[in-house]
């Protein structure tokens, strides 16, 4: 695992989760770098530090081949510290998505001193025929595109 120039890395923890198909993993990550200061008095950050579960598909019109998904939950939980004299001025837009295959979310709430970000992708194990490809890429689209949301901080 490489470690991004100025993020240090606390506690790291794994556990297990209910019936041994699942597991838990805790970690403290912090960098003096991680938002971009805009005219002094704006800060653009992500909100996004663990990339989200799903497959990704090429841009394409068309495919010939079966969609195959794998069954999976994937839970996310971050809470980000804000820096001192920022407080959030454009929160990320929550987004709820469902399919017959699977679902998404993400939801976003402004804490003291905080950010804080819950997010969970499913997907059934299926096999989807090539014509619906366009909506499948669609929704993993989508799902990475909510995950990549940036909040605009702005100074007291």
């Amino acid at each position: 695992m490489s470690i991004p120039t100025g993020w240090t890395v606390g506690k790291i923890a794994v556990e297990d989760g209910s019936g041994g198909a699942a597991y838990n993993v805790k970690a403290e990550l912090g960098s003096s770098v991680y938002g971009q200061i805009m005219g002094g008095h704006l800060m653009v950050i992500s909100s996004s530090l663990v990339a989200p579960f799903g497959p990704t598909f090429p841009v394409s019109e068309s495919r010939a081949e079966p969609i195959v998904l794998q069954a999976g939950m994937h839970r996310k939980h971050i809470r980000l510290k804000l820096p001192e004299k920022f407080k959030i001025d454009e929160m990320p837009i929550a987004v709820n998505e469902q399919m017959p295959w699977g679902s998404f979310s993400v939801s976003y709430q402004q804490k003291p001193g905080e950010l804080s970000v819950e997010e969970m992708v499913r997907t059934d194990a299926v096999t989807l025929p090539a014509e619906q490809y366009k909506q499948v890429k669609k929704f993993f689209d989508q799902v990475y595109g909510a995950d990549a949301q940036q909040a605009v901080l702005a100074k007291d």
